[in-house]
């Protein structure tokens, strides 16, 4: 019976909320919308972001060659057309006139050669290899230091912008869609500043001065952006210590929204008023482990070991089944034999404390892994310790919560990751929230009868 009322109260507030939305409303300017955060120091280098929360943040800074709207479809961004070779290798791109960072300068094609050369070098593996980087002709001799620049980028002068492929791809184009495709300016990076006053392009930047108590970053509208000012006047981040700070804050008409972690989504998802609220994101994420082969010995099956072994739809269980495994290949037998082989008896796993989810999922993976033989010495880390040992190579596994471009595991061409499961995230906002999760430039949703994003 009570399973019953609920249903029926869905229904009601379902049938309230859509004779009062503000769909047919036109959109007007103003507002800021404050975002719960359980991050106290965020990163705004967009070849470095590590959660959802810094992407969809970059993502708002910083603009590219190309974006793609809400069904995929591949939209000019700083420039205002290219062309295509007839072998489909060499893409001519024309920068738009009206093209300007931040600081009022335009942007040029030494902007787009330096900032793409910065990524190839600076980027980890997995997202030139989701992004078209890894298609450009001669990385891989950059990347090693053969070269002193990119065969594949070339400046035919300062309003135009070539760049050759190794063999055509017909996904170069919407691939470029990337963090590590942004541009950024070239004398911010080379004085040493751009971390502390990040210069971007995009259609919010960063507000100066100090902010209010808790406040992480606070950013406001771009009036000179490329495609007109966004409807709203800024965003504000709010830091939060736990879930119970933020959803305080939420109550008291401090934040207008908050990600809900998928490990305490059952306390959200029988309670109608919460459930209401709550709104899944189409944002792509995947749970993986990221293997340091160097720590094992050669012919050590540790990739045979981690799939037989992680027991991913318990994991999946405990996340309240908000995620959908990738393969479910659990046989904590054969692991048992193949541990027993290997003679593996201890090893680490990292990840970056970014959250209760990915430390539960963190300690069942232990859990699995103690049962079969292995002892896991699991290591929460911060974001520069995280990413120094990334790079140092001092750790065996490292677990990572990945932005994905493609639903598609092979096409990610990510060897050194084991997949696990694809992750949902489930926003809780206020009621005059409309589609938030897709706080990305392409979409539009609206905030007290504003719109947030103007394209």
């Amino acid at each position: 019976m009570n399973q019953i009322k609920f249903k029926l109260l869905i229904l009601l507030l379902t049938f309230i909320f859509a004779l009062t939305s503000n769909s047919a409303i036109p959109p007007k300017y103003g507002g800021v919308i404050r975002l719960a955060v359980f991050q106290n120091t965020l990163t705004l280098d967009p070849t470095k972001t590590l959660t959802s929360i810094e992407y969809c943040i970059s993502d708002s800074l910083f603009d590219g060659l190309i974006s793609l709207d809400r069904k995929g479809k591949i939209l000019p961004c700083i420039v205002d057309s290219w062309t295509i070779s007839e072998d489909k290798t060499t893409y001519t791109f024309h920068i738009s006139n009206s093209a300007k960072f931040h600081n009022g300068r335009k942007i040029t094609a030494n902007d787009i050669k330096f900032s793409l050369q910065r990524s190839i070098i600076n980027a980890e593996p997995y997202l030139l290899n989701q992004s078209s980087l890894g298609l450009i002709l001669g990385i891989n001799n950059y990347r090693s230091g053969k070269s002193k620049e990119v065969e594949g980028l070339k400046i035919i002068d300062e309003n135009n912008f070539q760049i050759s492929l190794e063999k055509p791809d017909d996904t170069f184009l919407s691939c470029l869609d990337s963090p590590v495709a942004w541009i950024v300016p070239r004398e911010s990076i080379q004085k040493g500043v751009f971390l502390q006053k990040p210069i971007g392009n995009g259609p919010f930047k960063v507000k100066t001065g100090t902010g209010s108590e808790g406040e992480v970053l606070s950013l406001i509208a771009n009036e000179d952006h490329i495609y007109g000012r966004p409807y709203l006047d800024g965003i504000k981040l709010i830091y939060a210590s736990d879930l119970e700070t933020a959803l305080l804050q939420f109550e008291t008409n401090e934040v207008d929204c908050l990600e809900i972690p998928n490990i305490s989504y059952g306390r959200f998802k029988n309670n109608p008023v919460w459930f209401f609220r709550l709104v899944k994101s189409d944002y792509k994420q995947m749970f993986c482990i990221q293997v340091n082969s160097k720590s094992f010995p050669t012919k050590v099956r540790i990739s045979d070991i981690l799939r037989y072994g992680i027991d991913v739809q318990s994991i999946l269980n405990m996340l309240y089944d908000q995620g959908t495994a990738i393969s479910n290949d659990y046989q904590p037998k054969r692991a048992e034999k193949l541990s027993q082989e290997s003679q593996i008896k201890l090893a680490k796993l990292i990840f970056f404390d970014s959250g209760d989810d990915i430390k539960k999922v963190a300690d069942r993976i232990a859990l699995d892994l103690s049962k079969i033989g292995i002892e896991i010495n699991v290591s929460p880390l911060n974001r520069g310790d995280f990413q120094k040992a990334l790079a140092d190579r001092t750790y065996s596994l490292a677990l990572r919560i990945i932005r994905i471009s493609s639903d598609k595991v092979d096409d990610l061409n990510m060897p050194s990751f084991i997949p696990l499961f694809y992750y949902d995230t489930n926003v809780l906002q206020k009621s005059e929230v409309q589609h938030l999760p897709n706080l990305v430039r392409k979409s539009i949703f609206q905030f007290e009868y504003m719109y947030f994003l103007r394209l």
